[in-house]
């Protein structure tokens, strides 16, 4: 079979540039597409206006996050209270850190600061002073039985170190007030009347512990109230000093900050009431975050809005 011979194309020809001749677009930069500086600036303002309008949601996002991670976190620790007392065989106390304890007796400012005798020891008021920074939001485990101790005798021990609530929530004032006296807890939500949730009245004290380590020895031999609860050996919530069971026990997680006192060049924690705020204000009573601890089986569960 014979081959049809095909037509070479000469340079010059249609379609092909002469040799040594230019591309037509050769030379030429591209063109580009850029922003004009009136474009640029409608952008920004549109970016600012954005984050004008979303920063407030996010700062009420971690707040409602600390909320919610303060009142978990103390559930859990409650729930271990009660563990620790029926595995141990004994009461435990949770004990919580009330604001100005150096200030009530048989702790006051003139033994805190007496280094002569019969004032606290160094170690003692090295140990009052790490726990400065936890009024309103520390708290830990004592008892003063343990299942091998012999009968009749007590020797008190801390289960745990110093723990303290997330930053952003607190324990309020009122909780840590008399016994007798009682806030009210309303739901906003709720037209009055009717909108009431529940009365909180303050933590049970007593002045049988050594605070805050079992070492911690006053001058005058006696120890301070301590706010606290207190888990028998069946895990029922029962009163510190009587050991009768209780109904329930109301713990209100507010939100806002505790501003520590501290010193003002080293910073480190002193003898002062901290600056307590609500944030937003009045949300101990009307937007409750509560722990509710059933006093016949000492369960506690999470009441929120």
């Amino acid at each position: 079979m014979s081959r049809v011979a095909r037509p070479s194309l000469a340079a010059g020809s249609p379609g092909i540039p002469a040799r040594g001749s230019a591309h037509p677009q050769a030379g030429r930069p591209a063109p580009r597409s850029a922003f004009t500086l009136i474009e640029m600036l409608v952008v920004i303002a549109v970016i600012g206006i954005v984050a004008a309008i979303s920063v407030p949601a996010l700062k009420n996002i971690s707040k409602s996050d600390a909320a919610a991670a303060g009142t978990r976190q103390l559930l859990d620790d409650i729930a271990r209270a009660r563990q620790l007392a029926i595995s141990r065989r004994t009461t435990v106390f949770m004990v919580f850190v009330p604001q100005g304890f150096w200030t009530t007796f048989p702790y006051n400012n003139q033994a805190l600061f007496n280094n002569l005798s019969g004032g606290f020891s160094p170690r003692d008021r090295q140990a009052l002073t790490n726990v400065l920074d936890k009024q309103l939001v520390g708290y830990n485990f004592i008892t003063l039985r343990d299942i091998a101790d012999q009968p009749g005798r007590t020797r008190a021990r801390y289960l745990q170190e110093w723990r303290s609530l997330p930053e952003g929530v607190y324990i309020p004032e009122t909780k840590f007030t008399n016994r007798n006296f009682f806030t009210t807890i309303y739901n906003p939500l709720i037209p009055s009347p009717g909108n009431r949730v529940k009365d909180v009245y303050g933590f049970e004290v007593i002045n049988t512990l050594p605070f805050p380590s079992p070492e911690t020895i006053s001058p005058s031999g006696e120890y301070i109230f301590l706010p606290c609860l207190a888990f028998n050996y069946q895990g029922q919530l029962v009163s510190p000093s009587t050991g009768d069971i209780l109904d329930e026990e109301v713990i209100p997680v507010v939100r806002g900050r505790v501003a520590q006192s501290r010193a003002p060049v080293t910073k480190l924690p002193q003898f002062g009431l901290p600056d307590v705020r609500e944030d937003p204000p009045g949300n101990s009573a009307n937007a409750y975050n509560l722990i509710v601890i059933n006093g016949l089986t000492g369960r506690a569960s999470i009441e929120s809005l």
